[in-house]
């Protein structure tokens, strides 16, 4: 419930709690994009995104200075095509930590082609897997999000740089 991630403090207990690399007291939500394309073209989208991250309808990041933890949100109604922090709950996925040293890139481009309020963000890692997110640039609910949300980019200068 978004109750439980409202909060900078409760954010920063989540990933304490899960005790993934020391990261930044920067935060934000990413709204999972997939399997979207994989249900259009059906069986075939299977194997096109065979990579892609897919596992859940978005993730709590954490910005670290050598990389993202990610705490696995589920979408509360999978019928419902919203995207907002209020329709997500924490997931009882496994806590994630994308390591920078294996980060190949981030692209970043504005949501759908032409939303100016979004970004469409993917990190590729080496290891082919691809994380492919919808991030809004604000969200009302969240008010660390802004900030995590620009430390995020900045995270991908670094990517670029190596």
């Amino acid at each position: 419930m978004l109750d439980d991630f409202d909060t900078k403090d409760k954010v920063r207990q989540l990933f304490a709690e899960a005790k993934l690399p020391k990261g930044n007291d920067k935060f934000m939500i990413a709204y999972s994009t997939w399997p979207t394309t994989a249900m259009i073209l059906g069986g075939a989208g299977t194997q096109v995104t065979a990579d892609v991250d897919s596992a859940y309808g978005g993730y709590l990041v954490q910005i670290c200075d050598n990389g993202l933890n990610l705490l696995p949100l589920a979408r509360k109604n999978k019928k419902n095509g919203t995207i907002a922090a209020a329709k997500m709950d924490l997931s009882g996925g496994r806590p994630i930590h994308l390591d920078l040293a294996h980060m190949v890139s981030m692209k970043n481009h504005m949501a759908n082609g032409l939303l100016p309020f979004a970004r469409d963000i993917t990190i590729l890692m080496d290891n082919k897997k691809k994380y492919v997110w919808f991030i809004n640039k604000k969200e009302r609910n969240l008010p660390y999000h802004e900030e995590g949300f620009q430390a995020l980019l900045e995270l991908g200068k670094k990517i670029k740089k190596r």
